[in-house]
């Protein structure tokens, strides 16, 4: 595999990185000094979006895979950006699983859980900003699907 394939890829991935590093080093001692129950109900909320996010990816994946016999399909094919499309949505849903894992286990942590929520809260962001790419990604996709006539 050609790193240079997945340049775009890891760059998202790297300025999402940055950007959340930068916010939560900014955000440091807001994140710390938060209340136990309200850190407990930001994490459940996030599940709960976090959860039905991966369920639209994966449908949405599911979407673009079944429009294979469509000549706009064939041509990303052809030119590479059908499997750079899927990459980064299965990057997108590794991410979600990833922020889930995190959230569950900042949720049973008792101990260090401003900690634990420090981390989650970077998880989110680089999340967030990824999910912001892939989706720009779709769109520019579907606008160019035309119905059957």
């Amino acid at each position: 595999m050609k790193l240079n394939k997945y340049a775009e890829i890891l760059k998202w991935l790297a300025l999402s990185l940055i950007i959340s590093v930068v916010l939560c080093v900014l955000l440091y001692n807001e994140i710390l000094n938060t209340s136990s129950i309200m850190i407990n109900e930001v994490l459940k909320t996030l599940i709960t979006l976090f959860g039905t996010m991966l369920g639209f990816v994966l449908t949405l994946m599911a979407i673009v895979i079944s429009l294979i016999d469509k000549r706009l399909i064939k041509n990303m094919v052809k030119s590479g950006h059908y499997n750079n499309l899927l990459m980064s949505s299965k990057l997108l849903s590794l991410l979600y699983f990833i922020s889930i894992a995190i959230y569950l286990v900042a949720l049973m942590v008792t101990v260090r859980q401003p900690c634990a929520f420090l981390i989650s809260s970077g998880a989110t962001l680089i999340t967030a900003i990824y999910s912001l790419r892939t989706a720009y990604k779709f769109f520019q996709i579907f606008k160019h699907i035309e119905p059957n006539k």
